[in-house]
């Protein structure tokens, strides 16, 4: 595989990938600035909410076989995703920054398992477990990737103040995040987590086809209904943070 920096963009090639195809990337690297800031920023959210400390920056990976990559670089590792893959998700989900956000959350969370202390250690079960784990625990950051994806697509507004209800029902996700994990104990949290589950059964249904149909990571659809079973209340968290 061979390295590349243009423009200021780390890009790593894939030995067998179509020259014509590399160059013309190379030529104006620049234009695809935008994704890779929301795929930084993506990461980001992700590795904060998970507390993983580690080093990294992000780039592109050239490759018809992968959709993302993490390799060791510069001071760091680097975690690249594959600029036509982005392409094809923005181009079936632009119109839905949170469609997009849930694909992006997918392929951050398995990359950031690989970060996370297993490089090249494959898709054994220990990190399939660390996969969902991570997954679970980060799934409340898709909104705030939403509304990045809605500003970088100019889709929706950029910074703006939360609402007082937007305020009032964040604080009751965040109350559900306790009460879920075991943390929160104390009857306002249940009744501000109750708050926030209002009947959102149709909504989860639908939230659940979507990651059926995106599959992210390549996640069987079977894995994914017995995920959604296990962690039915924290997707409800979720679902009524978007509401």
């Amino acid at each position: 595989m061979r390295r590349v920096v243009a423009g200021g963009i780390e890009v790593r090639i894939e030995d067998g990938f179509s020259p014509a195809r590399s160059a013309k990337f190379l030529q104006r690297p620049t234009r695809h600035h935008t994704a890779l800031r929301l795929w930084y920023g993506a990461l980001q959210q992700v590795a904060s909410a998970a507390g993983i400390n580690r080093q990294f920056s992000a780039g592109f990976i050239l490759d018809d076989g992968r959709t993302a990559m993490t390799a060791d670089g510069d001071g760091g590792a680097v975690v690249c995703i594959n600029p036509e893959r982005f392409a094809e998700a923005t181009l079936k989900y632009g119109h839905e920054p949170l469609s997009l956000a849930a694909y992006l959350h997918g392929v951050a969370c398995h990359e950031l398992a690989h970060l996370d202390g297993r490089m090249g250690n494959g898709h054994d079960e220990e990190f399939i477990a660390a996969r969902e784990d991570l997954g679970a625990a980060t799934a409340h950051t898709i909104p705030k990737i939403a509304e990045m994806a809605a500003c970088a697509l100019s889709l929706g507004p950029c910074n703006v103040r939360p609402t007082q209800y937007e305020t009032a029902r964040l604080e009751a996700v965040m109350a559900c995040e306790g009460v879920v994990t075991g943390a929160e104990t104390s009857w306002t949290a249940r009744d501000l987590c109750e708050a926030a589950n209002d009947p959102l059964d149709a909504m989860v249904a639908s939230f659940v086809d979507l990651l059926m149909e995106q599959r992210p990571g390549g996640l069987s659809r079977d894995y994914i209904v017995r995920f959604a079973e296990r962690h039915s209340a924290k997707l409800r968290a979720v679902v009524a943070s978007l509401s």
